[in-house]
């Protein structure tokens, strides 16, 4: 019986057939994930800039930015990390009567008192206005001797008649220390906190965050 020797025939010339895109699935802990020129990307093999179109018609892995870059920087100064803008206030929702308190004595103009307003419960502005108002009221009326008037727009308190310049602000904020979380500048005098105004103060203050 005689055999058949089939010769060996060489192929010469390069074999570069066009790769599907996605095209074989992959693990990123094989190595190599994917044939040349490919990267593994969802469990798929896909050429550099194709992504995988999901069920719904949408992009499963869509660029993050109009550049194609899949990681931006978090700004524009190319920063990835960039520090917090320690400009604004972290706030977590509307405050209560104590957090506008603290939102009201941080503030230096009328914009800020305007966010302060703008991120405060209705009834944290009630009890805020209720325990503020006791205060002055105690100055206007109570305080012996009077410490306070009203000035000629009926707006505004200002030294009582006859009493030194300051003697209303010092009223003030002794009558309302503990509501605004300072010490009284007079701590043996009966404007410090003066009783009439602790549930209304407490109330406040329990009013969080």
């Amino acid at each position: 019986m005689r055999s058949l020797l089939l010769p060996l025939v060489l192929l010469a010339g390069c074999f570069s057939p066009k790769l599907g895109s996605p095209g074989y699935y992959c693990h990123l802990e094989d190595n190599p994930a994917c044939p040349d020129g490919q990267q593994c990307v969802d469990g798929r093999c896909q050429s550099p800039g194709v992504h995988l179109i999901g069920k719904d018609g949408g992009d499963t892995n869509p660029p993050l930015d109009m550049t194609g870059n899949t990681n931006p920087p978090l700004d524009m100064t190319g920063n990835t990390n960039p520090p917090l803008d320690m400009t604004m206030p972290i706030t977590n929702g509307m405050t209560g009567c104590k957090g506008y308190g603290v939102c009201l004595l941080g503030c230096t103009d009328t914009t800020c008192q305007t966010a302060c307003d703008n991120n405060v419960t209705a009834n944290g502005m009630t009890l805020w206005g209720t325990a503020l108002g006791c205060g002055q009221t105690w100055c206007l009326n109570s305080s012996s001797p009077r410490a306070c008037k009203l000035d000629s727009t009926g707006m505004t308190l200002v030294d009582a008649t006859g009493q030194p310049t300051g003697t209303c602000n010092t009223c003030l904020n002794n009558a309302l220390a503990a509501l605004t979380g300072a010490v009284c500048p007079n701590p043996g005098s009966a404007n410090c906190n003066p009783s009439s105004c602790t549930s209304d103060t407490n109330a406040c203050l329990a009013s969080t965050p």
